[in-house]
């Protein structure tokens, strides 16, 4: 996690890690699993599962691992339709904390093995 105060070169540091700002000098050197999560979570008109699985193949287990690691069943409690509820222009609109969680629930189902 990165944070600091605003103008401090967070999001320039991410950009260099990640290979989308030009390097100057030295190297960078990455090991281990990284994963970003932009401030502006993508969003698409479908259900709040598709949103968070986006395109990976469903595993039940490991779904609930990270719904329940992140805190986000008790939002889903208050959907009629649970995770099967639409989302977007179609369907109810989620807060922006709840659309930064999704992102990052989705990034942490490729965590787990």
């Amino acid at each position: 996690m990165v944070v600091g105060p605003v103008g401090s070169g967070k999001s320039s540091y991410i950009q260099a890690l990640l290979g989308e700002l030009p390097k100057v000098s030295g190297s960078i050197s990455i090991s281990g699993t990284q994963a970003y999560v932009a401030q502006e979570a993508f969003i698409v008109n479908t259900t709040v599962r598709e949103n968070i699985i986006f395109g990976k193949e469903f595993d039940m287990k490991k779904y609930r691992e990270v719904l329940e690691a992140s805190a986000l069943m008790p939002d889903l409690h208050q959907f009629t339709a649970g995770d099967s509820t639409e989302i977007g222009e179609r369907g109810v609109n989620l807060s922006g904390g709840q659309k930064q969680v999704s992102k990052f629930v989705n990034v942490k189902l490729k965590d787990i093995h």
